[in-house]
Parts: structure tokens; C-alpha cells; sequence
């Protein structure tokens, strides 16, 4: 029990083996958890297809596109995200198919960069979306 007086443990014996099980919090469950992991999923592969197909119909209608513009913004929303979700991917194959017993494999350790990749890479696109709202880039739906 708790300080509060509330079970937090529970300690079972089922045929000779020692069971013991903890009460986790409402947030740490696996449907809450397996919800905002589907959301995360369903972001990211939505820009993954979405910003390209934009891209590709702005390219089309040949609207112009400077370096370091707002214009960059969809291009590296897609980049984030498909940096981000190729890491959720790589990491449940690692944890999934590896033997993480006596430790993680050096593939798994480089995959850990990925992260911080896409974390300077969402630095940058936080300054093209700024520009582009700032310059009125887009239309109002858009923004």
C-alpha cells in the first residue's frame, strides 16, 4: 500500500511462481498510450503524403520558391516527418526483432540521432513558418 493508503501493488502465487504486479496511472496504459502513438503515426504519415502532392502542384503552377523562404516550409515538414516516422518504425523493428539482452546493437545507438536531426530540422521549419505567416505566405486556410 501507499502512503495514502491505496493498493499500488499486488503480489500473486499461480502454481508455484511468484507474480508480482504494479497499478500504473490512467496515462500509462496501453490504450492511451497505443491512441497517442496511432495519432502520432496517422501526423506523420498524413504529411509525409500531403505536403509532397502540395509541393508538387505549387512546382506545377510554377509559383516562385527562394532558399530559406516559406516556400521551404512544406518540403521540411515533410522531411520531419518522414524523419520522424522512420524512427518509430527502426525502433519497434530494434526492439521487436533484436536480442536486447545484452544490450542495444550499434545500429540501434545510431538510430538514436535521428531524433535530434529532425529536432534542429524543426527549429529551422518554425522560422520558415513564422516567415510564411508574418509575409502572408499561402492562403488564410493554409496558414
Amino acid at each position: 500500500m501507499g502512503p495514502d493508503g491505496r493498493i499500488t501493488h499486488l503480489a500473486l502465487n499461480v502454481l508455484g511462481v511468484s507474480v508480482v504486479l504494479e497499478k500504473v496511472p490512467w496515462y500509462e496504459t496501453l490504450p492511451v498510450q497505443g491512441g497517442l502513438a496511432a495519432e502520432f503515426l496517422t501526423v506523420f504519415l498524413s504529411a509525409c503524403v500531403v505536403w509532397p502532392v502540395v509541393a508538387l502542384f505549387r512546382w506545377r503552377r510554377r509559383l516562385p520558391s527562394k532558399l530559406f523562404s516559406p516556400r521551404l516550409a512544406p518540403w521540411l515538414a515533410f522531411l520531419v516527418s518522414t524523419l520522424n516516422l522512420a524512427f518509430v518504425v527502426c525502433l519497434a523493428a530494434v526492439v521487436f526483432l533484436e536480442n536486447l539482452e545484452y544490450g542495444m546493437p550499434p545500429a540501434a545507438l545510431a538510430l538514436l540521432a535521428v531524433p535530434l536531426v529532425a529536432a534542429a530540422l524543426t527549429a529551422v521549419l518554425t522560422g520558415c513558418v513564422f516567415l510564411a505567416w508574418k509575409n502572408g505566405s499561402y492562403s488564410a486556410l493554409w496558414r
